[in-house]
């Protein structure tokens, strides 16, 4: 999380946040870790500025969580599994011990919109970046930090995985105006 007298950063896991914190000229607060800094906004008190965050088409950040899962915890698992098992609500494979011993009070599995509830203004990973960097004062479009490799999230999806997706984030398609 960052701070400045004009707005807070609102870092929502797998949106590009990490590429945003490295390019800041800003400091992140050093009292948090790579966890407990992805807290929702309500955790924190005393920020008297807006928020400000990163939301993504809930389709490719379910495709990065995959990706960025498989490579902590060298799963087996295909991306059908992952969707179809619903892999991190299960407690072998969740990672939420992990995250709340690190001081994280939030879940991989939980929608864009339950940090962005707190009246966190929000920009469009896709489309309004330009916007965003014109918002906070600097340029952070232009690299990519902790991104996973991967091809276009619709190479991914089949119609039946499409669904499973949305139904899951419906709230997330709906709050920001993703096409289903």
């Amino acid at each position: 999380m960052i701070i400045t007298e004009k707005w807070a950063f609102c870092h929502i896991p797998k949106n590009g946040g990490t590429n945003f914190v490295m390019r800041s000229p800003y400091e992140p607060d050093k009292k948090l870790n790579n966890i407990s800094r992805h807290n929702p906004p309500n955790l924190f008190e005393g920020v008297n500025v807006p928020w400000v965050g990163i939301v993504r088409n809930p389709y490719s950040r379910y495709l990065s969580w995959y990706f960025f899962a498989k490579k902590l915890q060298s799963w087996n698992y295909t991306f059908e599994d992952f969707v179809k098992l619903d892999l991190f609500k299960q407690p072998e494979t969740s990672g939420d011990k992990f995250i709340s011993n690190r001081g994280g009070h939030w879940h991989r599995w939980w929608p864009q919109h339950y940090w962005t509830d707190h009246g966190v203004k929000t920009f469009k990973l896709e489309t309004d970046l330009e916007e965003m960097e014109f918002y906070v004062g600097f340029l952070f479009s232009d690299t990519k930090h902790n991104s996973t490799e991967h091809e276009e999230w619709q190479k991914y999806y089949t119609d039946n995985l499409k669904e499973i997706v949305y139904d899951r984030f419906r709230a997330d398609f709906d709050a920001y105006e993703y096409e289903k």
